[in-house]
């Protein structure tokens, strides 16, 4: 064909070979009819190959079904837009796609076959996951100050998300590595490395692997293992039958450590997955080691902290270490957001890692106010600002607002009865008290209904807040209002113990008290009365649903 039309058919044909993603055009019976170059770099054969062929030659065996159902819509003249899938390379590797998949008709308006347009979306899906997990890393590690527990539960998210095999090792008082954790999925094969472990312990002065990473502080990694490295590093034949038997393929080595200070070293291994480590599964393993280490140094000082003899020390130290691990994760998940918001603008789905850092900013605030108010509680400087004419019913529901979410995240619901009261008092003050308050029915409620009623007694104020939780026992209804006390383990719940101590210490301030009626499995009511209250005449009441 000559003309135009012969050269737009030319500029056309350009710019499908030359397009970075894969074109293809296939008939219905899915045989392949053209394949440009981004089809071949995607894929690993050349059109050569490719051309004549079933486009099943990419399908997974997994995913057989998936190119029945696009044939039959396509028959019936549909598209597939951003389809994402999973196909396999030439050389047996998996990738993630966006496909791209329309009906391609003749002269008549028959459906004669499709093209094809198929986008990498590896590294994005890669990246994306990567953000995800260190979210969750990041939450479970602000859980518990047990940092042993932490570290197993740690260990058996990882596995197997990015590796078969998690061991974490940390030092002992004489500086020797010693085994905290391993996890794989299978008992029988954690139960097999313990047995090479006993049989044949680690020799701290290996030239590789994690002793030589817990000595010098840089991490190791290896993408595959090769046998000849088994044969050389085995001890006996036994030795070398035990190592043989875990199949390993690929490990990577990382410490655990705080600026020049080492606490122990994390290991991923690669088995029967098959997979080997890179570049950038190193530096997501680095990631999940510092934050893993700010666990540890926040555990430790807090359990140093809680020997020490001065209320003020201790506290400052522990709040200091303990606002740590909610800000590095902060400050990693905004790296990585930031990253990716630079490299791809198309980027989805980052609407729970975000919130993820609103509430780890939300807690680090939060410490930071416990901080202050225990240093002035402690030094007898708990000033109020009072205000002549604070709508003490308003407050109450702004509180409660900003409330809805978490509730309704936990499952509960708010009921707000209140009637217009005023008063002379501190409306900030009065906030933190009502916070706490609240964090605390929400935290202990188990997803059921938490009331708040507001009501006047004389020339005072009384609010109550009720939920139908866990409840608290009788030995424990005085002490809960004492510094780093609590009825409950800190193995389940989270938090230093001094919300009540504090909001106690603001009601007293106002010349009001606080109390609590519960029963344990009945729920817990919190009784705040603050004097100096005008109630209206009309009262008014509200109820609602969060």
């Amino acid at each position: 064909m000559s003309g135009p039309a012969g050269r737009d058919l030319a500029y056309l044909a350009a710019i499908v070979d030359s397009s970075d993603d894969a074109i293809i055009g296939k008939t219905l019976d899915s045989t392949i009819v053209s394949w440009n170059r981004g089809a071949e770099r995607l894929f690993g054969y050349s059109a050569s190959e490719a051309v004549g062929r079933s486009m099943r030659i990419l399908v997974p065996e997994d995913r057989s079904g998936e190119e029945d159902e696009i044939i039959a819509r396509l028959r019936r003249g549909e598209s597939v837009e951003h389809f994402e899938t999973i196909r396999t390379r030439r050389d047996g590797a998996r990738i993630d796609l966006s496909l791209t998949i329309s009906p391609i008709r003749d002269e008549a308006g028959r459906i004669i076959g499709a093209s094809h347009i198929a986008r990498d979306i590896t590294e994005k899906k890669r990246a994306t996951e990567a953000l995800r997990l260190l979210a969750l890393v990041g939450a479970v590690l602000n859980e518990s100050l047990d940092f042993e527990r932490t570290l197993a539960s740690l260990a058996n998210i990882l596995v197997p998300v990015i590796a078969d095999w998690c061991a974490i090792d940390l030092a002992n008082a004489a500086g020797d590595l010693r085994p905290i954790v391993v996890a794989h999925s299978n008992p029988a094969r954690v139960e097999l490395a313990a047995e090479l472990r006993r049989r044949y312990p680690p020799d701290p002065a290996a030239s590789r692997g994690a002793a030589e990473a817990f000595r010098t502080g840089e991490a190791q990694m290896m993408e595959e293992i090769p046998p000849g490295l088994i044969e050389s590093s085995a001890r006996d034949e036994e030795h070398r039958r035990l190592m043989v038997q875990l199949g390993l393929v690929s490990y990577m080595c990382v410490p655990i450590a705080v600026r020049d200070r080492v606490f122990g070293v994390l290991t991923l291994v690669s088995a029967e997955s098959g997979r080997r480590f890179g570049p950038s599964d190193l530096n997501l393993a680095r990631q999940i080691a510092n934050l893993a280490a700010s666990a540890i140094e926040n555990s430790m000082s807090y359990r140093e902290a809680k020997k020490a003899v001065q209320i003020r020390d201790d506290f400052l130290s522990v709040a200091g270490h303990e606002l740590r691990t909610p800000l590095n994760t902060a400050r990693l998940l905004v790296q990585l957001l930031g990253r990716r918001a630079r490299e791809d603008e198309r980027i989805r789905g980052l609407s729970e890692p975000i919130e993820r850092i609103d509430r780890a900013i939300d807690r680090l605030a939060d410490l930071v106010d416990e901080l202050l108010d225990v240093s002035r509680i402690s030094a007898g400087h708990l000033d109020l600002a009072e205000e002549d004419d604070v709508a003490l019913d308003a407050l109450v529901r702004d509180v409660a607002g900003r409330f809805e979410e978490e509730v309704a995240r936990a499952g509960g619901s708010l009921e707000l009865r209140v009637v217009s009261i005023r008063g002379c008092w501190d409306p900030r003050r009065l906030d933190q008290v009502l916070t706490n308050l609240l964090s605390n029915a929400i935290k202990y409620g188990e997803g059921r209904p938490i009331e708040i009623e507001l009501a006047g007694s004389g020339d005072c104020a009384v609010l109550r807040i009720r939920d139908h939780g866990i409840g608290i026992a009788a030995k424990d209804r005085a002490r809960i209002f004492e510094r780093f006390e609590r009825a409950v383990s800190g193995r389940n719940y989270g938090g230093l113990g001094l919300g009540l101590w504090i909001s106690k210490k603001i009601v007293e301030a106002h010349r009001g008290t606080i109390q609590v009626e519960s029963e344990p499995g009945r729920g817990a009511t919190f009784i705040v009365t603050l004097p100096g209250a005008q109630v209206s005449c009309l009262e008014k009441k509200e109820a609602w649903k969060a």
